[in-house]
């Protein structure tokens, strides 16, 4: 059993974070999709290319990303399409129309669309940018533990790294009672929580065990019996 085999064993989703960095092959795709089990969940993050080095701009080389991106998700009957931005960028006026022209140059029926915009975190984002997101259906990523969605979505999608300082943090069973209370606040037709840092594996655990039981996940366990 190789590792992504054993890891759908223990958890129903996963974020794709290869096609952050390169393109997979589509066979290598199609062999993702085989190995899991049909109610496995994925959510492809979006090449780095078209929102670090080129910043939404719908020249040519971005809308093959995208169409290959595009692809990508539905080969893997994926859920979302994420798109993070670097936590320095600023969305002006220009990044708004780019990001909507790509939009509208790309087949996308029937893929629902995610954006973490890293700066602007713990602040508003620009009223531009928020009516796009609004008229499109896209789905606002936030750290739940910081803030909640500026956007109405029946998504939710949020990418948990907690409290600390970058990745090295480990979340609390109270942390792990907000989250869920904040995840369960609105009518979501779907919530999705992904853990990101060194203990990522665990907290995942922990917080599955506590959304099965509703209540405090037990944290004196070690090893495997950590993860149910």
């Amino acid at each position: 059993m190789d590792s992504l085999e054993a890891y759908s064993r223990a958890f129903n989703h996963v974020e794709v974070n290869t096609t952050f960095y390169q393109v997979p092959p589509s066979d290598m795709v199609r062999s993702w999709r085989d190995r899991v089990p049909k109610d496995f969940q994925f959510v492809v993050r979006c090449h780095r290319s078209i929102t670090h080095a080129h910043h939404f701009d719908p020249n040519s080389h971005v809308l093959n990303r995208m169409a290959e991106m595009a692809e990508i998700v539905r080969s893997l009957g994926a859920d979302a399409l994420h798109f993070l931005t670097p936590p320095t960028f600023q969305f002006e006026r220009q990044h708004v129309e780019d990001f909507t022209t790509l939009l509208d140059s790309t087949s996308l029926q029937g893929i629902d669309l995610v954006l973490e915009a890293r700066s602007y975190s713990g602040r508003s984002i620009p009223r531009l940018l928020k009516n796009l997101l609004e008229d499109r259906g896209i789905v606002h990523c936030v750290d739940l533990t910081k803030e909640e969605p500026q956007v109405e979505s029946p998504l939710l999608y949020t990418r948990l790294f907690g409290k600390g300082y970058h990745t090295v943090y480990r979340f609390s069973d109270e942390d792990l009672d907000e989250i869920y209370k904040r995840g369960t606040s609105r009518d979501y037709r779907k919530a999705i929580f992904t853990f990101h840092g060194v203990r990522m594996y665990s907290d995942a655990g922990r917080f599955l065990s506590y959304v099965k039981k509703k209540g405090l996940p037990v944290t004196q366990a070690r090893g495997q019996k950590r993860l149910f």
